[in-house]
């Protein structure tokens, strides 16, 4: 389906950032202009298939699925902030559109059914997402759910995470996020022959026609090592514009309604080449070229990180 190359590992860098196997993961989209209906995973761990696209539920084939954008993707070759893309894409331009104009359900359907002769506990869900244009940014508040009537799990739909929003109508950078499934209870364990559901969406009101949000990079894990114990602070990844991005001089760090306590940069090792107490610029023009985290934390003990290409 796709020519990959280069493999590389991500040290775990912090709290909540956790080694977990990518059961299913999409990070290309074949669809352009077009509803996705039924795309199959690019990653996929022995034994488990995947779907993602109005397929999921047949019902809605043409709006489940969003749009798929043949141009722009996050770019970072990470699923969220913490599982790598093993292998790495030679080409991942692509990525998936959501709204009220392509999409009456404004939302992304994804899918994983476990073959592999054994039951697997589940981990996270784990994305990239962008705010592209439109009038409605404050009203542009992402959710993520379990899809209960699509899935063997017992739970209903679930709402794993809401109200994922972004600092102002400037903010065009990428961000990603783990979601913990923690709201769902004991009952994450696919057995043999077993599926589970979910679906990212936008409000489903109060948002017009020209408003758009893009996401990239949509994996589903287990929960080997450990499962994230929360959500890796979504609320404050709003507060926060890093720009610009790609950088190749200085990074700049704005924060609104949020008091920064601690500023990281961190390599795809893990290693910290730069740490202050403060949200002054950082110099990056020493540092080699490549993608760094800038991890992030407010007095109120909130953590948010965000990958940065620097060039």
């Amino acid at each position: 389906m796709k020519k990959f190359l280069l493999v590389i590992s991500v040290a775990l860098m912090c709290s909540g950032l956790q080694s977990q196997k990518v059961l299913v993961g999409w990070h290309t989209f074949t669809a352009t202009s077009a509803p996705i209906a039924n795309e199959v995973p690019d990653n996929a761990e022995s034994g488990f298939s995947g779907i993602l696209g109005g397929e999921v539920n047949p019902a809605y084939s043409t709006t489940g699925g969003g749009n798929g954008v043949g141009t722009g993707n996050s770019g970072d070759n990470t699923y969220g902030q913490s599982v790598v893309i093993n292998p790495l894409p030679t080409v991942s331009n692509s990525c998936v559109k959501m709204s009220p104009t392509n999409n009456a359900k404004r939302r992304v359907d994804f899918q994983v059914t476990n073959n592999s002769g054994a039951s697997v506990t589940l981990g996270g869900i784990h994305f990239d997402y962008a705010y592209v244009w439109g009038a409605d940014v404050d009203n542009l508040k992402l959710s993520v759910k379990h899809f209960g009537a699509m899935s063997d799990l017992s739970n209903a739909n679930t709402i794993l995470v809401e109200n994922i929003g972004f600092a102002n109508s400037d903010d065009k950078a990428w961000h990603s996020i783990d979601v913990s499934l923690a709201n769902m209870g004991n009952d994450i364990t696919l057995a043999d022959g077993q599926k589970a559901a979910f679906w990212i969406e936008l409000p489903g009101s109060g948002v017009n026609g020209d408003a758009n949000v893009i996401i990239d990079n949509i994996a589903i894990t287990d929960n080997s090592n450990a499962t994230p114990t929360s959500i890796h602070s979504s609320t404050l990844s709003s507060k926060v514009r890093i720009y610009p991005n790609p950088a190749t001089e200085v990074i700049n760090i704005e924060a609104v309604e949020a008091e920064i306590t601690e500023v990281q940069l961190l390599d795809l090792t893990g290693k910290v080449v730069y740490k202050s107490n403060t949200t002054d610029a950082i110099n990056v023009s020493s540092l080699s070229k490549g993608f760094y985290v800038v991890k992030m934390e407010a007095a109120d003990g909130e953590v948010c990180t965000n990958k940065i290409l620097i060039k």
